[in-house]
């Protein structure tokens, strides 16, 4: 009965935190945008000025490219550095979350709770004695919550990445009922066309987004470039090469291709 006590306190612990992030999502959300675009306008008129030297400072961010390559394959309303930012925000959300709503309930508990290795002496408890280390339970547990929402999308990837092969040629065989049509238009057309299933959908509004509305030759491979190599085929390649061609040279080439 007092285990289930304790466990209700930290459910309840748990909701307070999250009443408390829902409560100011919008506001740190709205800035969050805010912030993001100045970043990603700046970097992008750096890169116009000083190329190779701030790229390359760009490609560092190892673990911001992996969360964007993830997160553009898998979120539907993926937004350029918004998602990734949203991402980070919201896995610390539940890491913090977590940890306080262990912690406060821990420290409820009349007695001595000890917190060693949890895969060899593991968790004991003594009555009558004040609490000591009551933060290593909770931060292990945090950490374990924390990593869960990354392990989920790496899974999600995974099953979409299988998909993506096979809904391509889905994207081809629509795509060639609209070859008198711009390259971004047929995109658009094509994606409008396919049904909610098709992991490629969000991908492809995006790709057309890309075509439509870049400023230089090389922005447009590195989007192209990110699409092919999220589906990861022969094929997609070929498919990103004839529209890449097809811009230049004209969507007559399509017909034939």
């Amino acid at each position: 009965m007092d285990l289930l006590f304790y466990i209700f306190r930290f459910v309840l612990h748990l909701w307070i935190v999250w009443g408390l992030w829902l409560l100011t999502k919008l506001l740190i959300e709205r800035h969050l945008r805010q912030v993001v675009q100045k970043f990603d306008f700046r970097i992008k008129h750096k890169m116009s000025i000083f190329g190779k030297r701030v790229s390359s400072v760009k490609k560092r961010l190892w673990l911001y490219r992996h969360l964007d390559k993830l997160l553009y394959f898998v979120h539907r309303k993926y937004e350029p550095g918004i998602s990734v930012m949203r991402f980070v925000m919201r896995t610390a959300i539940l890491f913090i979350a977590v940890f306080l709503s262990g912690l406060l309930t821990l420290s409820e508990l009349p007695g001595r709770l000890s917190f060693n290795n949890p895969f060899l002496e593991g968790i004991t408890f003594n009555e009558g004695q004040p609490i000591q280390g009551t933060w290593r339970f909770p931060l292990f547990i945090a950490v374990i919550s924390a990593t869960i929402p990354y392990f989920r999308m790496r899974y999600i990837y995974a099953q979409r990445k299988v998909h993506g092969s096979y809904d391509l040629l889905d994207v081809v065989k629509i795509s060639t009922k609209f070859t008198h049509l711009s390259v971004d238009s047929i995109l658009d057309r094509t994606a409008d066309f396919l049904t909610d299933k098709n992991v490629l959908k969000s991908p492809l509004k995006l790709l057309g987004a890309a075509f439509s509305n870049y400023s230089n030759e090389k922005e447009l491979v590195e989007e192209a470039g990110r699409f092919s190599s999220a589906i990861g085929t022969t094929f997609a390649l070929e498919f990103i090469s004839d529209l890449l061609y097809a811009e230049k040279e004209g969507t007559r080439y399509l017909k034939s291709s």
